[in-house]
């Protein structure tokens, strides 16, 4: 028997697969320090900073409130400092920008507040601080005097309970956030809403004087309860849309969504006008509810439901699809009346593609 020779060890791939992990090393080491900074970062720590704007001698006020990156709460129950206009607090990373001024004119003081959060570029990684902070303004709004109110988030959330302040007139913008809004009964001005992207819910008090409410979200939901004398306006181009009218009602309300469904009940005396291009829309008439109704939906169906007894006067059509109407009523072409009478509530109903229903509560269809 011949002796074997043993197989030589592949030294040379050996070498080989080393130099590769060599090599992957290197490069991998190449680019955490292309993509990782291990520059130290100022002001990454979180404080909390007093704010607080001295009202001094000045019968009314305007206030602007700009805050980039930051939530925003606004109320008038918390502690206010004597002779303050506003007293509250910033929680914020030290190096964020916040600078606060104020100016009389005259008996008017105008004042603003600035909170910048800057972006974190995305090659720095936090050591030793929390990396994430949710940065946010709040404070206590004075009811001393009357105050024009401004405020402004490019990204954050708003909640702005202004039930007991004397306010002139407001104007609320986030580009991206939640906006939710309590406006008080001493309002003598009109109020503007607006979110580019985010929901919007708004409670609006009576007033003895009658004021003008609009209100906007391009992308996101709406909700709105509205009273008193008010020519309101509200619109979501792609969101459901909600609102509730109380008894006390007066003047001009129009709700319009592009895409999404519009539900209303609504009480009182007031004109009213509700379109929706694509989705289903519903109005619940309050016992008591004087005037007129104009509705609309591209594609979806039109539900309107009214007390048993009101007198009606319908004008309505479907290019397709159904209509339902309560019996009794007297056709005239396109017009459905109660016989014998003025009617109390007008409607004027149309529907692209969509059903078209009338009914009653507490008594007969």
């Amino acid at each position: 028997m011949l002796p074997t020779r043993p197989t030589p060890y592949p030294f040379g791939a050996a070498f080989a697969r080393i130099g590769i992990s060599a090599a992957l090393i290197v490069a991998c080491t190449g680019l955490a320090a292309l993509t990782l900074s291990t520059e130290r970062v100022p002001g990454l720590r979180v404080v909390t900073t007093p704010v607080n704007v001295p009202l001094g001698q000045a019968k009314r006020a305007t206030l602007d409130v700009n805050a980039t990156g930051a939530n925003l709460v606004l109320n008038t129950s918390g502690e206010l400092g004597a002779g303050d206009l506003l007293t509250g607090g910033v929680r914020r990373r030290a190096h964020s920008a916040l600078s606060v001024s104020a100016k009389p004119d005259g008996d008017t003081l105008g004042a603003r507040i600035n909170l910048t959060v800057p972006p974190r570029a995305p090659n720095i990684v936090v050591f030793g601080f929390s990396s994430s902070v949710q940065h946010a303004l709040r404070a206590t709004l004075s009811r001393a005097v009357p105050t024009s109110l401004t405020t402004t988030t490019t990204w954050g959330d708003q909640a702005l309970n202004l039930t007991q302040t004397r306010l002139n007139s407001l104007r609320a913008q986030t580009e991206s956030g939640d906006l939710a809004v309590t406006l008080p009964a001493a309002r003598t001005g009109d109020a503007h809403v607006r979110s580019s992207s985010g929901d919007v819910s708004l409670s609006a008090a009576s007033t003895p004087t009658r004021t003008a409410l609009e209100v906007r979200t391009n992308s996101g939901d709406l909700h709105a309860t509205l009273g008193g004398p008010t020519d309101a306006t509200l619109t979501t181009a792609s969101g459901d849309l909600t609102v509730g009218a109380r008894a006390d009602t007066r003047g001009t309300l129009k709700a319009q969504t592009g895409s999404g469904d519009l539900n209303v009940r609504i009480a009182g005396r007031a004109r009213t006008t509700f379109s929706t291009s694509s989705g289903d829309l519903s109005v619940n008439v309050q016992p008591g509810t004087r005037g007129t109704l104009a509705a609309r939906t591209g594609s979806g169906s039109l539900t309107v439901t009214v007390p048993a007894g009101t007198r009606l006067r319908i004008t309505a059509r479907t290019r397709l699809g159904d209509l339902n109407l309560p019996r009794g009523l007297v056709a005239r072409g396109d017009t459905y009346t109660t016989p014998g009478g003025n009617a109390d509530l007008t409607l004027t109903l149309d529907a692209g593609i969509g059903d078209i229903e009338v009914r009653t509560t507490g008594g007969a269809q």
